[in-house]
């Protein structure tokens, strides 16, 4: 495949000798005569070397520089000056130039610093194919063959070169975390810091300075620098789980991060950038929150530029066969034991389960039993009863006839748990979602004696 070369130079003679030499070298030549024109010939088509002068009008050669760095474009830049300044070629090499040379042009020099392009542009573009097949294999981790799926994985592939924020929405436990790394390792910054903050676990003046960073003596107790996970993340991509839980001034700040792409640490006078993708993720429905008056309007449309709805297991149900052997085989080797699979039994209870904690439920459940049990498989009869209880058909489950009393309900339904968990008290409470003490007092109470 010959090599495409982009040519920017100002001055006609020159340029018209360079491309009479470099076409003699068996390379395509396109030709601009300012920086500006160069970015508009680059954003239609790719180009393997960018030989362009330093100084010209419009836009010189290292703010073309700049943006081709900015851009990510695996096009090898070789920068031409009239001036021998070594300063001005040291900055060209540290910002990303591959080579840097003085006119008049060394024809000899040239040849060799092409012939060197060509051969480092080689080997980007392999590095390209590889890391390509690489980030497919990312891909394994998210394990289904359902409809549901197949559209969140297209979705996947579609947003992940988009450098934009991205808002991952869905229940507990359904995966959000593990996509938004997936999007990471498919993005034109997976090759910079992954950073996840989670907006939930941190209260907000502690959340605050993890965000942004703080200064030495910003507040008591501050006794040295701290660098934020925004300014950690500078160039690559920052997970907010749980972003509904940001308070309304952290949200504020979040908001100027985003327009501004810039802030200040706790404390801090120097302003510092902030070139970053931001995906979050929310548990609760935003726009409700927005409706309450505790989120953002402007912020939800900040982050909210692609959206992904991530479906519950219960939506899938067709994939919870894959998912259990999936975790079986993990957790098999994880624990050195040698269990081949579930019965079929096994499987359709499971199948029939609702799993409110989805995925992340599923595996905590295989990860149990796989230690658990001795056997060669997993039976029915390994699965825990509050599993059993809550994929039983409709019609085994404890029905009540209108009118009622809400005391003979509650008797009921205390007495039919008690029976399914085999007379298990710390379990019944757990599945009834109450105190141990509280079942001991209401199975001592009157109505349920009787």
């Amino acid at each position: 495949m010959k090599t495409t070369i982009l040519l920017v130079e100002d001055q006609k003679e020159l340029r018209d000798g360079l491309q009479v030499l470099l076409r003699g070298l068996h390379i395509d030549v396109l030709s601009a005569v300012n920086g500006q024109e160069a970015v508009d010939i680059m954003e239609k088509m790719d180009v393997d070397i960018l030989l362009a002068d330093v100084v010209m009008p419009v836009m010189d050669g290292i703010s073309l520089l700049d943006w081709v760095v900015k851009k990510r474009l695996d096009t090898v830049v070789i920068l031409l000056t009239a001036y021998g300044d070594i300063d001005q070629a040291v900055t060209a090499i540290k910002k990303g130039a591959y080579d840097y040379l003085t006119k008049p042009i060394d024809i000899p020099r040239l040849e060799n610093t092409i012939k060197r392009a060509q051969e480092k542009r080689e080997l980007m573009l392999e590095n390209r194919m590889l890391k390509k097949s690489l980030n497919e294999n990312t891909f394994k981790s998210i394990v289904g063959m359902s409809d549901e799926v197949k559209i969140l994985l297209d979705k996947i592939r579609q947003y992940a070169p988009i450098d934009t924020n991205i808002l991952i929405t869905g229940e507990t436990g359904v995966g959000k975390d593990m996509i938004a790394g997936v999007i990471h390792s498919l993005s034109p910054r997976s090759s910079k810091p992954f950073i996840k903050v989670s907006c939930a676990a941190l209260p907000e003046t502690l959340l605050e300075s993890e965000l942004f960073g703080f200064e030495k003596g910003s507040f008591t107790g501050a006794g040295y620098s701290k660098k934020g996970r925004f300014e950690i993340a500078d160039g690559g991509t920052i997970l907010l789980n749980e972003v509904e839980s940001l308070s309304l001034p952290i949200q504020a700040k979040l908001l100027r991060v985003i327009e501004e792409k810039n802030f200040e640490r706790i404390g801090g006078e120097k302003t510092l950038k902030a070139d970053v993708r931001i995906i979050s993720t929310a548990n609760k429905d935003l726009m409700a929150l927005v409706d309450e008056g505790a989120f953002r309007e402007d912020l939800y449309y900040r982050l909210k530029v692609l959206c992904l709805d991530v479906p519950p297991l219960r939506e899938r149900s067709g994939d919870i066969p894959l998912l259990l052997h999936h975790f079986l085989a993990l957790y098999s080797k994880t624990f050195k034991k040698n269990l081949k699979g579930f019965t079929k039994d096994a499987v359709r209870a499971l199948c029939e389960y609702s799993w409110p904690g989805n995925v992340r439920e599923l595996q905590h459940f295989v990860e149990s039993i796989t230690i658990d049990v001795n056997g060669s498989v997993i039976r029915k009869s390994d699965i825990p009863s509050h599993i059993l209880i809550g994929g039983m058909p409709k019609e085994k489950k404890l029905t009540f006839e209108p009118g009622t009393p809400l005391f003979e309900m509650e008797k009921e339904a205390i007495l039919h748990t008690l029976r399914l968990t085999g007379g298990n008290k710390s379990k019944t409470a757990e599945l009834l979602g109450i105190g141990l003490k509280t079942l001991y007092r209401k199975l001592s109470d009157t109505p349920l004696s009787k």
